[in-house]
C-alpha cells in the first residue's frame, strides 16, 4: 500500500484481507508532518519586507513524456518538472464527458502512468487535462488531444 499525504495530521487506516473464508483486519494510526521544505517567510535585513522563500522541491511543472494509443485506448506517461518534485493529487477532466474515462493511473516517484479508454461508441476528439497540485499551493494544467474511432 503507497499513501500520498495531502496535509499534515493523523489518520486512521484499516486493512482488511480475505481469502474467502477467513478475514483479518488490522487498523494503524498514520501521522504526516509539516514537510522539511515547506515555504519559509523571512524578513528583509534593510527594508523590514516579508520574502517567500519557495522550497527547493516545489513543483514547477508536468510534461508528458510518451503517449501511445492502441484501438480505443490512450496510454500516458506523464513526469512531475523538477524530477523529485513532490506533488499531492492528480486529477482528470474529460472533454467532452461522454468521451470515455480514465482508469488505473499509478505513480513511481515523478513519473504517473495513466489509461483514459473512449467510452462505447463514441467517436471524434476527446482532450484529457492532467491536473497536478503540490503541497505549496503550486497547480499545473496539461491538456492531451486525440481521436476516438
Amino acid at each position: 500500500m503507497i499513501l500520498n499525504p495531502v496535509t499534515p495530521g493523523v489518520a486512521t487506516i484499516t486493512v482488511t484481507v480475505s481469502d474467502g473464508n477467513a478475514n483479518a483486519m488490522q487498523t494503524v494510526a498514520a501521522t504526516v508532518a509539516e514537510p522539511e521544505n515547506a515555504q519559509t517567510e523571512e524578513q528583509g535585513t534593510d527594508t523590514g519586507q516579508t520574502t517567500t522563500t519557495e522550497p527547493e522541491n516545489a513543483l514547477t511543472g508536468i510534461g508528458v513524456l510518451a503517449q501511445d494509443s492502441q484501438g480505443r485506448e490512450t496510454h500516458m506517461r506523464v513526469r512531475m518538472e523538477p524530477a523529485g518534485a513532490k506533488w499531492a493529487r492528480v486529477n482528470f477532466e474529460i472533454e467532452p464527458y461522454e468521451a470515455g474515462n480514465m482508469c488505473c493511473y499509478q505513480s513511481f516517484a515523478d513519473d504517473v502512468y495513466i489509461k483514459f479508454t473512449c467510452a462505447g461508441g463514441y467517436s471524434g476528439g476527446a482532450t484529457v487535462k492532467i491536473i497536478v497540485d503540490d503541497h505549496y499551493g503550486h497547480r499545473f494544467e496539461k491538456p492531451i488531444s486525440f481521436t476516438c474511432r
